[in-house]
């Protein structure tokens, strides 16, 4: 009797170990190690999109072994795949993803992520609704022609619809001395492709290059991008938006942070070595060659002309300003903490973070023209129309000087902080890196008017991140800090 009743025990103990297992086979419980983390950053679930409309995700994924791929699924149906530029891969690895909608309706969003052992995470689904959306009957421009432009004198966002009679002609200031060669060519009709107007920038490579990517440079062949945890540059091909090697800039090892600003001159990628106070010129057709330049503690910004390179040293309180034909170097004092550099002629706009911006050239001449006030960061130059843009991180605003004479012809009010500036002198637009909001801004250079935004992955970074752009034939480059350099193109206005 008591055998049987034990036998009876073990049978019912192998039926609950039976329900128990088939329970953990079918309940999404989480699993260690089972692949990368993957959280959608943007847009939120819930989101109404329009049929026919781009939609961009984005998304970040983790993984301890490296993240090689990441897949974007709508209704279970791939439709977007973005790979590691490094084999191994990276994380975190950030992307921007898009999608259009072809018909009304609800869609699960859905991104998966491979790690190097070929394990796939997933994220949590969100829900964007596309909708069919009617065009209204208001923007009919042959009825009213007369009316359309107090609109645009009323309120003068270039967002709204061209009004190509008053913005165009206008200069950005009220001061008459600088004639600003506008590229506009419509002075008499109203010929769209040159108005200012809210033309989004459109994204078109998002290129992993390594941890915490800094200065920005690029060529006509390829983008050059300095790390800062490591002694490389990275270098991406401009015609395919790929990354091609990492070339060594031959800053000792050991030093912590390595890479700041970026510029090129005669041939050779300038690389400023923050805590190695020395700039390295490796030369483009043969990256083994490298020179090492010794200069001030801490070089933050590097800018150059044809024959010089302009390095400012935030330790030292100098700029080192170096021959690129033989590499010797003469030193300027510059008090305040010299932060970012522009050059714009044979001379250089050094922005200091504590006494004001100098004017420095290249025979090592100085000229203070912007009066101490704290956190003067970023500059940028625009040869078109002879202005320089200067970024106040506290203020949060930018100070537009007249080059011709130093005069300040604007200020215009951000109210967030500004990061890099890069100025375009193909169509006069500036455009200003805000880490704090990961966001590029675009600033309209006839009217000084913010004209918009588009996403960027600093990962909010106000320190270290937001420091790397650089603008190549209406293509900007954006060092995101989370480990990529995102590919911009500024298309005219339709």
């Amino acid at each position: 009797m008591k055998s049987g009743r034990y036998l009876r025990w073990h049978l019912w103990l192998v039926v609950v170990l039976l329900i128990v297992a088939a329970l953990a086979c079918t309940l999404p419980w989480p699993r260690r190690g089972a692949g990368p983390g993957v959280v959608i950053d943007s847009p939120p679930s819930g989101t109404t999109v329009e049929v026919g409309q781009k939609v961009t995700i984005q998304s970040t994924s983790t993984d301890a072994q490296g993240v090689t791929k990441v897949e974007l699924w709508v209704e279970e149906t791939l439709v977007h795949t973005d790979s590691s530029p490094v084999t191994t891969g990276q994380t975190p690895f950030s992307v921007l993803q898009s999608w259009t909608p072809l018909s009304p309706g609800e869609y699960a969003i859905v991104v998966k992520a491979y790690n190097a052992a070929g394990q796939v995470g997933e994220s949590e689904a969100i829900t964007l609704s596309a909708v069919e959306v009617i065009a209204e009957a208001s923007p009919t421009p042959s009825l009213e022609a007369t009316e359309t432009p107090t609109l645009v004198v009323g309120s003068p966002t270039p967002t709204l619809t061209p009004g190509p009679t008053a913005t165009p002609t206008s200069p950005p200031s009220a001061s008459p001395t600088p004639t600003p060669t506008k590229t506009p060519t419509p002075t008499s009709t109203p010929t769209p492709t040159q108005v200012p107007g809210a033309c989004p920038l459109r994204r078109l490579a998002t290129i992993g290059v390594g941890v915490h990517p800094k200065g920005v440079a690029v060529d006509a062949t390829q983008a050059y991008v300095g790390l800062h945890d490591s002694p490389e540059v990275a270098v991406t091909d401009r015609a395919t938006n790929l990354f091609k090697a990492n070339w060594g800039s031959g800053a000792p090892a050991g030093q912590v942070r390595y890479a700041n600003g970026l510029a090129i001159a005669k041939g050779r990628l300038y690389v400023a070595n923050r805590n190695g106070n020395s700039v390295s010129a490796i030369l483009i057709s043969n990256p083994a060659d490298v020179k090492s330049i010794t200069v001030g503690s801490l070089p933050f910004g590097v800018a150059a002309t044809t024959d010089y390179v302009f390095v400012a040293n935030f330790g030292a309180n100098s700029v080192s300003i170096i021959n690129a034909n033989n590499f010797t170097v003469n030193t300027v004092s510059v008090s305040g903490n010299p932060t970012m550099v522009a050059t714009l002629g044979n001379s250089a706009y050094v922005a200091t973070w504590q006494e004001g911006v100098y004017e420095v050239g290249s025979d090592g001449s100085k000229d203070q023209v912007l009066p101490p006030r704290t956190s003067y960061f970023s500059v940028a130059a625009n040869p078109t129309n002879n202005r320089v843009y200067v970024g106040n991180q506290n203020g949060k605003d930018i100070t537009v000087l007249n080059a011709a004479d130093n005069t300040v012809v604007a200020t215009i009010s951000l109210g967030f902080m500004p990061h890099a500036i890069a100025a375009n002198p193909q169509n006069n637009r500036i455009y200003v890196v805000a880490a704090g909001e990961n966001k590029l801004y675009v600033i309209d250079g006839n009217t000084n008017k913010v004209l918009g935004s588009v996403a960027v992955n600093q990962n909010s970074d106000t320190t270290e991140g937001g420091q790397g752009i650089a603008v190549y034939e209406n293509r900007i480059y954006v060092s995101e800090w989370v480990g990529n350099l995102a590919v911009f193109d500024d298309w005219p206005c339709p």
